[in-house]
């Protein structure tokens, strides 16, 4: 039975990693002049969110940002 993908699940399942990666989307955090940011190259254009992500905070953020690129693509494949 697969995760429900709500704002409040804080990991990302390995079906919804497995999914987004197969639709050519990688996110991952970078560290820019010593602060934390979560970046997604989507199929090659790369977006970095300006909000700064605390060092302890990163799992939970790039899991969030999984989830978040999952429901928008589940949505568009209806």
């Amino acid at each position: 039975m697969a995760k429900k993908s709500n704002s409040s699940q804080k990991t990302a399942s390995p079906e919804q990693l497995y999914f987004v990666h197969q639709h050519g989307i990688k996110v991952y955090p970078i560290s820019k002049l010593g602060s934390w940011y979560i970046e997604v190259d989507n199929n090659g254009k790369l977006h970095r969110f300006d909000k700064r992500v605390a060092q302890n905070d990163l799992n939970e953020a790039t899991a969030k940002t999984i989830i978040y690129y999952y429901n928008k693509l589940k949505e568009t494949k209806k």
